[in-house]
């Protein structure tokens, strides 16, 4: 069995803090994260923004009153 990879761990914290989604721009900096969605099942689930920016944005479209309350969202971002 695999060691548990940095990325792991960030990911079962943001299951702890019920972190339901996560909007991010893959790069160069999370692909290790990326492939610890892989691992994890998608939980929480990763959404993939087309433009960098728009990662900003899409967390507060998401937020409609189907969404529960007190869940919350977390960007990731490649830097530039």
């Amino acid at each position: 069995m695999a060691k548990e990879t940095v990325a792991d761990f960030l990911l079962s914290r943001l299951r702890e803090w019920n972190v339901k989604h996560v909007f991010a721009y893959p790069g160069d900096g999370i692909n290790g994260i990326l492939a610890a969605f892989g691992r994890a099942d998608n939980d929480p689930q990763f959404i993939q923004a087309r433009y960098e920016e728009m990662c900003a944005f899409e967390p507060t479209g998401a937020q409609t009153p189907s969404v529960r309350e007190g869940s919350s969202e977390l960007i990731l971002s490649r830097s530039t």
